[in-house]
């Protein structure tokens, strides 16, 4: 006999062991949906219509969504798989204030390929989009990489500070 009520759901980020869970369940006639019921695949559970969880490692997950209203249920299982973190870092030549540094990305990632690199040193020499930069020398930079993984952007940010020749005041 077909049921009113459909269990549905899409995730929007799969990566850096962060998933974000959209609900798209409905009911085509009778008592809305009054329950949701997640099981991540990894013992952890939630109850929120539009969770976002946490996984303690990349891999395959079998994610399990269990809808209810004041009638039925309904279940749908879907296999996800969670991506590693892109390992971001950069190497640089430092130039003397207002002299050229040079960059270099060192990133590296497990699966796929990075796709886009955005080095953002927070002026308008912003979005330059290769794996090498240049830049008048600042007392702080920091590189913006964004992983593109089936038509998600994923981005990690890191913040490296960085001195002129000679100006480090940790140096002695």
């Amino acid at each position: 006999m077909p049921t009113n009520l459909n269990a549905n759901f899409y995730e929007v980020i799969a990566c850096m062991n962060e998933a974000r869970f959209i609900d798209s369940s409905y009911v085509m006639t009778g008592t809305p949906i009054q329950q949701w019921h997640w099981e991540f695949g990894d013992g952890n559970t939630s109850s929120d219509q539009h969770p976002v969880h946490i996984y303690s490692a990349p891999g395959n997950y079998a994610v399990r969504l269990i809808v209810f209203n004041s009638n039925c249920s309904d279940t749908l299982i879907k296999n996800i798989y969670i991506w590693p973190a892109p390992s971001v870092d950069y190497t640089f030549v430092a130039g003397c204030v207002d002299d050229t540094s040079f960059f270099n990305s060192t990133t590296s990632i497990i699966s796929g390929t990075l796709q886009q690199y955005i080095w953002d040193f927070g002026d308008t020499t912003s979005n330059i989009f290769t794996s090498t930069a240049q830049h008048v020398s600042q007392l702080q930079d920091r590189l913006r990489l964004l992983y593109m993984w089936n038509q998600i952007m994923v981005a990690e940010i890191l913040y490296k500070r960085f001195y002129c020749r000679g100006s480090n005041p940790e140096q002695t």
